[in-house]
């Protein structure tokens, strides 16, 4: 009897961590499996002062979610939880359960580590399905391992930054999201986006990060004029992908604008080559190298407008800064020496950012996975794309906590 006692008290310390507890019995029904269990006399202790100078008096059950064992997905732990009275501080309230993560919980201790392995490579929906429990259950769990999972940074440590707006949806709206060029992490996720959305974190950067070299961006009027506020002494850079994303922009509003003024001949060769205006050539098939030549051949604005395209690209094949400036500054003329309404405002434009766009040959990221890189929020880009595919992955996410949780340990 004492050697079935030993293996039975063996088995619940070995599967739910159930160290200081006697095994009293086992009920099997269907496929739910329930293990009594209570604590052994010379552990209860008080949870007030630890002193074990302690009188029983009653009990209560409390039934607990452990951990799933072989086809049996349903497994509870009945916990006998005992009544005390404490001689040394007169005391009287429960005793603790130490198989517990924290005291309101209704699963053990052991049951939310294995969930917290699950979690890390399956959805919430898919975990709650598997050990059989609701949804939002699961979804506490998980916001207690990003929790544990998410490293403070120091502001001191940070070098080079790249910020961005993300859209979430109508209900979500916009996110800014700050990324850490050098660990590739998300530091920071606020509500919105412009000035009213990065000032907090800003004014804590002019205290604190006194090695902050360089924050790249886009040229939104609010996102700059909170940097030149709070962090007057910082390099600006602005983002090339942003600045060729502005020239297409332009080349697309001219292309729709112009191809309505061509007679019905001209119309045909244009009329759906939006695409192969905006595309690399590097990356073009013979085939489409072929039709953008028949567009280029009409020598129309749009002609001009495209090859202006193609010259500003090669400003990033720079590889000094002062050759940068020589580069940018040359192009401005030519765009201005147009007749080219669009390539005026981007000429205009430029001419405004000219420091911020040629910053870029200033930097370059010193340590972690893009040492040697240039700075670009181009690494947010990706960040962008693990965002949506995340808000796929869990069908959205209602709780504000819980998605800031998500988004700063992709």
């Amino acid at each position: 009897m004492e050697e079935d006692l030993f293996m039975s008290n063996t088995i619940i310390y070995h599967l739910f961590g159930a160290k200081e507890y006697d095994y009293q019995r086992l009920i099997i029904e269907d496929s739910t499996i329930r293990f009594g269990i209570k604590r052994k006399q010379g552990y209860i202790k008080c949870p007030k002062c630890d002193s074990r100078d302690i009188v029983t008096r009653g009990s209560r059950n409390r039934s607990l979610r452990a951990l799933p064992t072989g086809h049996y997905r349903k497994i509870f732990l009945d916990v006998k939880v005992h009544l005390i009275h404490c001689k040394t501080c007169n005391a009287r309230m429960q005793e603790d359960i130490p198989i517990l993560p924290f005291p309101k919980a209704h699963h053990t201790k052991v049951f939310e580590y294995i969930a917290y392995d699950l979690l890390e490579k399956s959805t919430v929906l898919d975990v709650a399905e598997y050990c059989k429990l609701d949804w939002d259950t699961v979804k506490e769990i998980d916001k207690r391992r990003l929790k544990r999972k998410q490293s403070n940074f120091l502001y001191k440590h940070l070098h080079y930054l790249a910020l961005d707006e993300v859209y979430l949806g109508i209900k979500k709206k916009y996110k800014t999201i700050i990324l850490n060029l050098e660990t590739g992490k998300i530091i920071k996720v606020d509500n919105g986006r412009g000035k009213d959305a990065v000032a907090p974190f800003f004014k804590k950067l002019k205290s604190y990060g006194k090695n902050l070299q360089a924050i790249a961006m886009d040229m939104s009027g609010a996102y700059y004029s909170a940097t030149k506020e709070y962090l007057p002494d910082i390099d600006i850079i602005f983002d090339h992908f942003h600045i060729v994303k502005l020239m297409n922009e332009k080349i697309d509003f001219l292309r729709r604008e112009y191809q309505n003024k061509l007679n019905e001949k001209n119309k045909k060769v244009i009329k759906g080559k939006r695409y192969l205006l905006l595309m690399n050539p590097e990356k073009m098939s013979e085939k489409q190298q072929a039709e953008l030549s028949q567009v280029l051949e009409l020598n129309t604005p749009l002609t001009t407008a495209y090859i202006l395209k193609e010259e500003l690209r090669i400003l990033w094949n720079c590889q000094t800064e002062e050759t940068g400036k020589e580069y940018l500054k040359s192009w401005i003329v030519r765009a201005q020496n147009t007749d080219i309404k669009q390539m005026k405002q981007i000429a205009k434009t430029l001419t405004k950012h000219q420091q911020g766009v040629t910053n870029y040959f200033k930097h370059k990221i010193r340590s972690g996975e893009l040492t040697g890189h240039r700075l670009s929020t181009g690494p947010l880009e990706g960040v962008n794309n693990k965002i949506k595919t995340m808000l796929r992955k869990t069908y959205g996410l209602r709780d504000e906590e819980y998605l800031k949780l998500k988004l700063l340990n992709l």
